[in-house]
């Protein structure tokens, strides 16, 4: 390639890659080599699927594993406008809010998250909403 911009596509999510980078420039009949970049990096996890059951008082978050995630982050909301609060950061695939308004609409997501070389990568939000019982 030429430039400062290299593309990769078709990489999986989660999923850490080593990079090697090398300048050179022509040089007679031949070539001329820098040294050798050596990088690390990491795609984003992949969003969850997740569920949400309505219970007396409380809404039970079940998800599923994504490949390379760390672990999850779930939030809530109580309006479809509102600031999103985290409720939990977790390994587990599962998590009960409790203390809910029962006849109230509320508004829940998951995110996986990775570490890679001290760097956070998020997953997409997976978004769900409930009437609490």
């Amino acid at each position: 390639t030429t430039g400062n911009v290299l593309s990769v596509k078709g990489l999986s999510s989660g999923t850490s890659y080593k990079l090697y980078v090398q300048a050179y420039k022509k040089s007679g009949t031949g070539y001329v080599y820098g040294a050798t970049v050596n990088l690390t990096s990491s795609t984003n996890p992949a969003k969850v699927s997740l569920s949400v059951a309505s219970g007396t008082r409380k809404a039970t978050l079940k998800w599923t594993k994504t490949t390379g995630a760390n672990g999850y982050i779930a939030y809530y909301k109580t309006s479809a406008d509102g600031a999103w609060t985290r409720m939990t950061k977790t390994t587990a695939r599962s998590y009960t809010k409790t203390g809910l308004t029962s006849g109230k609409t509320y508004y829940f997501c998951v995110r996986a998250y990775r570490i890679q070389d001290g760097k956070v990568y998020y997953g997409g939000l997976t978004t769900k909403t409930v009437t609490i019982g």
